[in-house]
């Protein structure tokens, strides 16, 4: 995922890093990425001693902890009772496994050269059965190394050309890598060509447009004419249409933009929006749309057949979900608040209630207060996307939109409309944006597989966006920091195989951001030449297992950190992961920091990838009657405590219940963040 600095490209982080170790003075190594340089016409905030970390990281109020620390995005702030209410579930000891010392890729992508068996023997893997209640085999959680699992995952056949590739140069990387030259500018285009790259991805921020005066559009100031040098070579363009900030002409109209909950109670206290319009203003999304309109009109005029996708977005990290900073949901503005309560009476609902902005508190919440405003989130995310997409859709472009990583506690805070997305014919495309390290730390690349197989949908172009920045950061110049090759090695086992997975499961476009040397891209690819990849059937291949995740499940649910909330420490995938660098609150902890509910979750995925070569994650319990789900193999609710305490849970639950009656072969696996195994499974019983 990427984050966006105020005035800045992205700087790749999972999670926005203006937590609260920033509002402490708790700051990491200084940024050598060109992209959290601070706005042009703003001073570069002043950065706090190192000093402070552990005195701003707990505080011990009235037998409470309170842990302050920065995931990458707003915190996590999180109040840790000892003994949480409600929980009959205590900690337990981390699970001791061993792990090779050497990272060993056990499946590389398709050409790749062989690597070493894993050290630790894998036993075999289960049985498989192709029709329901045919050959049945007892689920099982695998409970080996995570990285000994992939060698023995079903796989199908790679033998379906990808349907493009591309690599990003933002803006503010023209300016700081290249400094407005435009022969540099050319031999980056170049070298991309000659790494077999065929598109380029770059940003249009509607601040450096549109900028004195409304209707005044330039796009020839501030370099922005640089594409030019993409399609002069024979490259596509991927546009991405960014107003994630105000133009200046909009900058004193504070009534526009987005604020927090006025009557939330935060310890510390919830810091200040960063200035970012609010999606729930009708005036905010006209300005918006109008200039996704006439930017739209420009390039497709100008450029023709080299645009090959827009990607319109108001958010800080170019995704399609709600902006987050300081743990705070988003958004509590009076246009916001207004709509919110015109969508609850044209809801039904008996009761207009007012939104709850809590605390993260370590538990979950299924009250109506929070479900139903997270809910309408949802909707306002998918109505305004809607907009924007109907503009690219009537130049006969395709829209695309970054999806950042989800089925995470931190859906909280940023939402998950990916199934209302999916169900619009205007946007084409979906982006799985993730650099496998939501929490600050490297998690599984089986992350990249679960996201894709979630999205995978006739009709729908699935990208895979490996974000390096965090892993393999640039300085100003365009070259790779310093000591970045003493994890090299670590690196390319955890692109390499989260790049697998996605293949595996039908990614179709491969793409690569912030990565100053696209030369370079071939260290991910197990030395197969970029042009030679090859993926697996899309959506019209048949699932031989389906995993219904409820697309609201997570909604409810604090920021749930392997280290935090009493919840059991993981160990990292495989253990070279600890070398890789870290942000957010991962700095602060050995190991790899996970988020507790997507690492069970993650176990399950992998368990039934034992088995099945085509998971199909369902996340409407409508689609369990849609035939081909319906003739899978094995069927999988993963579900958390309190079971369907979400909004719409009980009639999730009545048409769950009813295709697992039909189908025969059906299981419930249960979160237990707190407990190994992570995950209870048990076969379905007929209520």
């Amino acid at each position: 995922m990427r984050s966006i600095s105020r005035g800045a490209m992205r700087s790749g982080s999972s999670l926005d890093h203006r937590g609260v170790s920033h509002r402490y003075g708790l700051e990491s190594q200084p940024s050598s990425d060109p992209n959290d340089h601070p706005r042009q016409d703003a001073p570069a905030k002043k950065k706090g001693p190192l000093s402070t970390t552990l005195a701003a990281l707990v505080l011990v109020l009235g037998g409470v902890v309170i842990l302050k620390a920065n995931t990458g995005h707003s915190g996590p702030k999180a109040n840790l009772a000892r003994k949480p209410p409600n929980s009959a579930v205590t900690a337990v000891p981390t699970r001791s496994v061993p792990e090779t010392s050497t990272p060993q890729s056990p499946a590389p992508p398709t050409g790749a050269p062989a690597t070493p068996a894993p050290a630790t023997p894998a036993p075999k893997a289960p049985p498989t059965h192709d029709k329901p209640g045919e050959g049945q085999v007892d689920f099982v959680l695998d409970t080996r190394p995570r990285h000994t699992r992939p060698a023995e995952f079903r796989k199908p056949p790679l033998d379906r050309a990808l349907e493009g590739t591309y690599i990003t140069l933002w803006l503010q990387q023209v300016h700081a890598w290249f400094k407005s030259d435009g022969d540099k500018a050319r031999a980056f285009v170049q070298d991309a060509k000659a790494a077999g790259f065929a598109a380029v991805m770059t940003d249009v921020p509607w601040s450096w447009t549109e900028r004195e005066a409304e209707n005044d559009l330039r796009f020839d100031t501030f370099g922005k004419d640089w594409v030019k040098h993409v399609c002069e070579a024979g490259l596509k363009l991927h546009l991405v249409l960014r107003a994630n900030e105000r133009p200046p002409w909009l900058e004193k109209r504070d009534d526009l933009v987005e604020a927090t909950d006025p009557d939330a109670v935060k310890t510390p206290p919830c810091g200040p929006t960063d200035g970012s319009l609010s999606m729930g203003s009708d005036e905010v999304v006209g300005y918006v749309a109008r200039f996704f309109e006439k930017s739209v009109k420009f390039y497709v005029e100008t450029y023709g057949d080299c645009i090959e996708s827009f990607n319109p977005t108001m958010n800080n990290e170019l995704e399609a979900r709600f902006i987050t900073t300081f743990d705070c949901m988003r958004d509590f503005s009076a246009a916001t608040l207004k709509k919110y309560g015109a969508w609850q009476q044209s809801q039904g609902f008996d009761e207009v209630l007012k939104p709850l902005d809590r605390q993260t508190d370590c538990k979950v919440h299924p009250e109506a207060e929070d479900t139903r405003f997270w809910e309408f989130r949802n909707v306002l995310l998918g109505q305004v996307h809607a907009r924007f997409c109907a503009v690219v859709a009537a130049s006969g472009k395709r829209c695309l939109l970054h999806i950042g990583e989800f089925f995470a506690s931190s859906d909280r805070l940023n939402g998950n409309a990916l199934h209302l997305y999916l169900d619009n014919p205007n946007i084409t495309d979906f982006t799985m944006d993730s650099n496998m390290a939501l929490t600050g730390a490297a998690s599984s690349p089986s992350v990249v597989g679960m996201m894709t197989d979630a999205a995978r949908r006739k009709g729908k172009i699935i990208h895979y966006e490996a974000a390096t920045e965090r892993i393999l950061p640039c300085n100003d110049e365009g070259e790779f920091t310093k000591g970045s090759t003493s994890y090299l090695e670590a690196a390319k086992l955890l692109y390499r195989e989260g790049i697998a997975r996605g293949l595996e499961s039908g990614v179709e476009t491969l793409g690569f951001t912030n990565l100053c040397k696209p030369l370079a891209v071939k260290e991910f690819l197990g030395g197969v030449p970029l042009v030679d990849m090859k993926t697996a059937q899309g959506a019209d291949a048949a699932p031989d297992a389906v995993l219904y995740v409820p697309s609201r499940l997570f909604g409810a649910h604090g920021i749930f950190h392997t280290e935090l909330c009493q919840n059991a420490k993981r160990s990292c995938w495989h253990d070279s992961f600890a070398q890789l660098p870290k942000f957010g609150v991962a700095k602060f902890f050995e190991g790899c920091t996970q988020d507790a509910i997507q690492y069970s979750l993650l176990e399950v995925w992998d368990s039934l990838r034992l088995r099945h070569a085509r998971v199909q994650i369902v996340m409407d319990a409508r689609q369990l009657s849609d035939a081909p789900v319906a003739a899978a193999g094995e069927l999988v609710a993963f579900l958390t405590e309190p079971e369907w305490g979400f909004h719409g849970g009980e009639v999730e639950r009545a048409l769950f219940e009813e295709a697992a009656r039909k189908h025969g072969n059906a299981y419930v696996a249960r979160a237990a963040p707190r407990d190994e195994p992570p995950a209870v499974v048990t076969k379905f019983e007929v209520p």
